[in-house]
Formats: structure tokens, C-alpha cells, sequence
């Protein structure tokens, strides 16, 4: 059975805060090669980048534009993949240390926290700084977008998990 106790969101948030500086650090200045220029210009107009083209994406991308209206248009939605990809890693976080939580019971208490907070630590920093996700979390990419849901899809079912079968008040 999971543990009933509060995530620890400061931290998640403290390792999203560090990511985000890394690749804010390496992000790309301007239109960087490949699908990113394709994928900005179909942001700005509501266009279709090639077949079959990433709908949310092009609408998020959009909205994103045009409500953070602080540099060149190439540069915010390169910041969008940031942020993204930094959200990511706190979600990230928190599956890792969740998981971890509930792991090696035979130890006590706090080691059992600490080694939580280093699993949770270790997933967001290496999810975060490899290879392929670095590169699409510094440009304009679809990836950056996919993992944060994927990740905030995975921490709110460990949390349903967590809370299943409890009695719940509307009041």
C-alpha cells in the first residue's frame, strides 16, 4: 500500500527550478535546423506542419505566443520547450520518489526518505539532462510538451492510486 504521506513538492519543484536553469543556460537563441522552424511557423499561423502535424501543439505553441510576449517569437516558444521540459522533471521527481517510497520497508524511516529523495532527485536529473530530451527541451519540439503530459499523467494515477478506496468529502 502507498504512503498517505504529503509529496514532497518543494523538492520537485526545486529540481524543475534546476533543470529549467540548465536549459535556459543551452536554450536556443533563434530557429534552430530541422522541424523547429517548420513546427514555429505553423505555431504563428495556425498552420499544419507536415503530416500528420501535432494539433495540441500548434494551439499550445500559439496561446503561448502570444500571452508571453517577451522576445523574438523563435525564442518563446524555444522557452515553452523549456518550461515543459522542466515541469517535466518535477513530475518526473515525483513518480521516482513515490515509487521509491514504498520500496526496501526492512530499512528504517529515514534512510528510506533520503534514499526516496536521491531516487527522485536521480529521475529528474537524468530524464531531464540526456541526450535526445535536452536537445528537444532547448528548441521548438513536440517532445518537451508529450513528456510533461506523459509525466503529470503518471504522478496524478500514482496519486489516485494513493487515494483509492478513501471515503471523500465534498464539503
Amino acid at each position: 500500500r502507498m504512503t498517505m504521506e504529503r509529496p514532497p513538492y518543494r523538492v520537485a519543484v526545486s529540481a524543475a527550478a534546476a533543470v529549467f536553469g540548465g536549459y535556459l543556460l543551452t536554450l536556443a537563441p533563434s530557429v534552430p535546423f530541422w522541424d523547429a522552424g517548420e513546427l514555429i511557423t505553423a505555431a504563428r499561423t495556425l498552420g499544419i506542419p507536415h503530416p500528420p502535424g501535432p494539433p495540441l501543439f500548434v494551439l499550445i505553441a500559439h496561446v503561448w505566443g502570444l500571452l508571453f510576449a517577451v522576445g523574438e517569437y523563435a525564442w518563446r516558444l524555444n522557452l515553452l520547450s523549456a518550461v515543459c521540459g522542466a515541469a517535466a522533471a518535477g513530475c518526473w521527481f515525483l513518480v521516482a520518489h513515490a515509487t521509491a517510497s514504498t520500496m526496501y520497508r526492512e530499512i528504517g524511516e529515514e534512510p528510506r526518505r533520503a534514499l526516496a529523495l536521491g531516487v527522485g532527485c536521480a529521475a529528474a536529473l537524468l530524464t531531464a539532462f540526456s541526450f535526445t530530451n535536452w536537445q528537444n527541451s532547448v528548441e521548438t519540439e513536440v517532445y518537451s510538451v508529450a513528456m510533461l503530459s506523459i509525466g503529470l499523467v503518471a504522478w496524478l494515477a500514482i496519486r489516485w492510486r494513493a487515494h483509492r478506496g478513501r471515503a471523500v468529502s465534498y464539503t
